[in-house]
């Protein structure tokens, strides 16, 4: 038994081998691949595009509300800019129209930029979920639905 354990403690199996065994047990997907699997939401509502109401128009508008569908599933979003930290506060809610008594939860929420994974949320029970992240190009939200449904939404450039 001795003379076994000093020859096992000389084995190493090859990279190849090491490299498929954790491909096989890796459950995270690559976030380039998200962008390819999920439907891209459509924009139907963007407070940035509708006249304010006489009187406030000289005011500056700095939050967004958008609102976005995919199917069943309406994507409702605020955007607040803060300044002083130079971050962006998004709020949102994922809805199922066809049934709104069903639970949101388990809703997985991925930030991406360019492909690759900023940050990451979980719905709440209700859909709700936060994020906040620093402005920039090409960004989009993942919604992962119960791993039914990817729905990616193309978030705008808050700078412009």
């Amino acid at each position: 038994v001795v003379e076994i354990g000093r020859r096992e403690a000389g084995f190493e199996p090859p990279e190849r081998a090491i490299a498929e065994v954790k491909n096989a047990f890796n459950i995270e997907k690559p976030a380039a691949r998200l962008l390819q699997l999920a439907d891209l939401a459509r924009l139907v509502f963007d407070s940035f595009l509708e006249p304010l109401p006489v009187g406030v128009r000289a005011a500056v508008q700095t939050t967004r509300q958008l609102i976005h569908e995919s199917g069943p599933f309406t994507i409702d979003l605020r955007l607040e800019p803060d300044p002083t930290r130079k971050c962006i506060y998004l709020t949102g809610q994922i809805m199922n129209t066809e049934n709104p008594s069903e639970l949101a939860q388990g809703i997985d929420v991925v930030l991406l930029r360019n492909g690759e994974q900023l940050t990451r949320s979980e719905a709440g029970p209700s859909g709700e979920f936060c994020l906040d992240y620093n402005p920039a190009e090409d960004l989009h939200l993942f919604l992962n639905i119960r791993g039914l449904k990817g729905v990616m939404v193309a978030l705008p450039d808050m700078d412009t």
